[in-house]
């Protein structure tokens, strides 16, 4: 757009987000300005002063990934690639992992000794 006929648009809107295009009320969507480098550092350093943090979602579980994909199932249009996905997903929830065994084995021999340093302790107390 020639810098004359913009200097003459009374009404120019832009939007932060648009760098591409931007709408004019008399001519329509006319190419953007970029935003200036100066422009960029004002805003992140306000976005920092002001200390906004968008807010986090939890994680998503595979239970939540099990439903979307039941819920949704045209997701993923070829039935093969659905079935291994959801044979994957289903193996995953319910059969442990080695560090799952691992850590169960683990978790069992501390509860075994927490219950003979117990038993020693009645023993002693007698």
């Amino acid at each position: 757009m020639p810098e004359q006929l913009r200097k003459t648009t009374k009404e120019f809107l832009t939007t932060k987000d648009s760098v591409c295009s931007a709408a004019d009320l008399t001519h329509g969507q006319v190419p953007a300005d970029r935003p200036t480098l100066e422009g960029g550092e004002q805003e992140a350093a306000m976005l920092l002063a002001s200390n906004y943090s968008p807010p986090s979602l939890p994680p998503v579980s595979l239970f939540d990934l099990l439903q979307a994909l039941q819920v949704h199932r045209s997701t993923i249009p070829s039935h093969t690639v659905y079935a291994i996905n959801i044979e994957r997903l289903l193996s995953k929830l319910w059969h442990p992992s080695h560090d799952e065994l691992q850590q169960d084995t683990i978790h069992r021999q501390e509860v075994m000794q927490r219950e003979e340093l117990q038993n020693q302790q009645k023993c002693l107390r007698v």
